[in-house]
Formats: C-alpha cells, sequence, structure tokens
C-alpha cells in the first residue's frame, strides 16, 4: 500500500503541475487581448484627435471665407456710398460698414481660438503617434516573450501529461477509480498528508482511531471531514 500511495501522491504532484501550466496558457489570450487593447486605446486617441483637428481645420476654412464675403460687401457698399444722393442713406451704409466691421473682427478672434486649438490638437497628435511607436515595439516584443513562454508551457504539458499516464499504469485499477471520484469532488488536492492528526486539506482533527489507521498504511485513508485522500508522511520516503 505504501508504494500505491507513493504512486498517488506523484500523480498529485503530477496534476498540480498541469494545472498550473493551464492556468497560465489560460491567461495567455486574455494578456494577448489586453496587449492589443493597449495599442487600440492609443490609435482610437489618434484617430479621435486627427477627427477633431479636420473639423477645426474646416471651421478656420469658413471663417476665412466668411471673412473674404464680408470684405467684399464692405467694398460694396463704399463704391455705393460714392453715388448716394441722400445723407440718410450714407448714414445707412456706413452703418452697414460698421457692422460687417465688427462681423470680421469677430471672425477673426474665432480663427485666432482655432489657430490655438489646431495647434494643440497637432502637436498632441505628434506625440500620441511617437508614443504609438514606442508602445506598439514594446506590444510586439512583449506578446512574444508571453507566445514563447506559451509554447514552451505546451511543450511541458506534453511531457507531464505522458508522465501522468505512466503513473496511472502503476495504480491499481480500483484505487485509481477511487483517486479519480475523490478529484472529482474536492477543490485542490485528492491525496494530502496528515502531519499532527490534522489534515492539510481541510485543517480538521482526524479522530485518534483514524489517525492510527492512517499510520500503520495497511490500506486507502480518507479523510472524514473533506474525504480527501489522507496519508502520514513521517511513514513514506516520498519523491514528489
Amino acid at each position: 500500500m505504501k508504494e500505491q500511495i507513493k504512486g498517488l501522491v506523484r500523480l498529485q504532484a503530477i496534476e498540480t503541475r498541469i494545472n498550473e501550466i493551464k492556468q497560465r496558457l489560460d491567461d495567455v489570450g486574455h494578456k494577448i487581448r489586453e496587449l492589443d487593447k493597449q495599442v487600440e486605446s492609443h490609435e482610437k486617441g489618434i484617430e479621435e484627435d486627427a477627427t477633431a483637428l479636420e473639423v477645426k481645420k474646416k471651421e478656420y476654412r469658413e471663417y476665412d471665407t466668411e471673412i473674404q464675403i464680408s470684405q467684399s460687401m464692405i467694398n460694396k457698399s463704399r463704391e455705393k456710398m460714392k453715388v448716394v444722393k441722400t445723407n440718410r442713406e450714407y448714414r445707412s451704409m456706413l452703418k452697414e460698414i460698421d457692422e460687417l466691421k465688427l462681423k470680421i473682427s469677430t471672425t477673426e478672434e474665432q480663427m485666432l481660438n482655432n489657430l490655438v486649438e489646431i495647434d494643440r490638437l497637432e502637436k498632441g497628435i505628434e506625440a500620441r503617434e511617437k508614443e504609438f511607436l514606442l508602445i506598439g515595439e514594446e506590444v510586439i516584443a512583449e506578446k512574444a516573450e508571453v507566445q514563447s513562454a506559451s509554447a514552451m508551457d505546451n511543450e511541458r504539458l506534453v511531457t507531464l501529461r505522458q508522465e501522468w499516464k505512466n503513473g496511472c499504469e502503476e495504480i491499481k485499477p480500483d484505487i485509481l477509480v477511487k483517486f479519480s471520484r475523490v478529484n472529482g469532488k474536492v477543490f485542490g488536492a485528492a491525496v494530502v498528508p496528515v502531519q499532527d492528526a490534522v489534515c492539510q486539506g481541510c485543517h480538521m482533527n482526524i479522530p485518534p482511531q483514524t489517525y492510527n489507521e492512517i499510520q500503520r498504511c495497511d490500506s486507502l485513508k480518507f479523510c472524514p471531514h473533506c474525504e480527501r485522500i489522507v496519508y502520514w508522511q513521517g511513514n513514506l520516503e516520498l519523491e514528489t
């Protein structure tokens, strides 16, 4: 029975390593998606700024057109003033010219604000693009590292699964069935040691009679609380 328990402990150790690797492999997809999100986030920021820049440039062109139209209207009004015949018409044209000049002044101020915003956006885009290149290089390097580690884990997983298969062949079928049953019921290790009459799986005290039976190691024993397979490590020279 000692050899059978040794075999179960080895199987448990192999399974633990398999589960650790599978967890890392499960995390690979998440890590790569997170890295891709970093790139997409910066790319989206650049696109949003570029769109905002085009809007501001379009507004600037529209303001410029408005000024040209207003200036043309002023010039026409001045020409008309040369041939007006009444003071009333003259004053009306002067008022119209003043209103157009005020409109031009307001529009020029809006153009100036636009230029400031255009300059800010252009500098921001330039900085984002430089940062985007750096992040892209970092992401490529990190993805390569993650994928390389993943490939090594997959190779190790193949080896461990073969070791698991070989280990199962050393266990009696009825014991292997019991191990599989416990493994499917508990969270974590299915085979755990008992130290100082305490199950190391659930950390509950083992009754004295059961503890004595575990120490004799003449049959498979289970924790009365968590139902894990238990063994007394002090009675075995285990190679885990």
